[in-house]
């Protein structure tokens, strides 16, 4: 049986359900000053300047004690990365969460808990 979940029900069942609160704990990279010192070691500036500019920004999403280097590549899905440099897939991704089930997207949850902080 599928249900329909609006937007603002998202936060409220990820949390109350699965236990699930991704509050604060999305980041965005433009430039190589935000990218988290554990990903230098796979990632220099030149590569991450390349993917910034052809795919637009990255995002880091802490999980207990690892982060994950997320990025949209259009039709082609996401790239992800952990903090120890392995890959995964979205559905892999989703599973860690514990929410693969739900058919939500990496976007969904960018959309719902990333705020953009304005200078």
């Amino acid at each position: 049986m599928k249900y329909v979940i609006s937007e603002s029900q998202i936060k409220k069942i990820l949390k109350t359900k699965f236990n699930l609160d991704l509050t604060d704990k999305i980041h965005m990279v433009t430039n190589k000053s935000e990218l988290p010192e554990e990903f230098d070691f796979w990632i220099n500036p030149r590569a991450l300047n390349k993917y910034l500019n052809k795919y637009g920004p990255m995002f880091v999403f802490e999980i207990g004690r690892k982060s994950y280097l997320t990025q949209s590549h259009g039709r082609d899905g996401y790239m992800i990365f952990d903090n120890s440099d392995h890959q995964l897939s979205e559905l892999e991704f989703m599973k860690i969460l514990g929410i693969e089930m739900l058919g939500i997207s990496i976007d969904d949850l960018i959309n719902n808990y990333f705020k953009e902080e304005l200078d």
